[in-house]
Parts: structure tokens; sequence; C-alpha cells
């Protein structure tokens, strides 16, 4: 039990979560209702994704080849 002049701060329900709990709980489906945006985000990370995917393998495959020798 602590005393509210004891310095001890008690830290709030949402800060004690972790990030990545903070952030799959924006992405749940509430049973009460739906989220309009809820398609638009999820499209939005699925087209980021493939940018990134998409970006790095046409970096690697314009990069130039190590030379050798034909025989």
């Amino acid at each position: 039990m602590t005393s509210p002049d004891s310095g001890e701060a008690e830290v709030p329900q949402e800060a004690a979560k972790g990030i990545l709990a903070r952030w799959r709980e924006r992405f749940t489906s509430e049973p009460t209702g739906s989220d309009p945006l809820k398609l638009a985000k999820s499209i939005a990370v699925i087209v980021g994704a493939y940018l990134l995917v998409a970006g790095g393998l046409g970096m690697y495959w314009s990069s130039t080849p190590d030379s050798f020798e034909v025989r």
C-alpha cells in the first residue's frame, strides 16, 4: 500500500502496455461496432509492405554483378 506522499508515481494502464500491444489493439475489431477506416488502414499496410519489398528487390536487381571470366 502506497501513500500519496511516498514519492512513487503510479503507472497509467495505457503506459504499462507494450508498444506492440498498443499497436495491435488499433487493428483488432470491436464487437460493438466497426471502424470505417479499418479497410483503408489494412490496404495501406499491404501497399506499404509491397512497396518496401519491391523497392528492395529492385535495388538488388539493379546492382552491378561481380566480374568473371568466360572460357
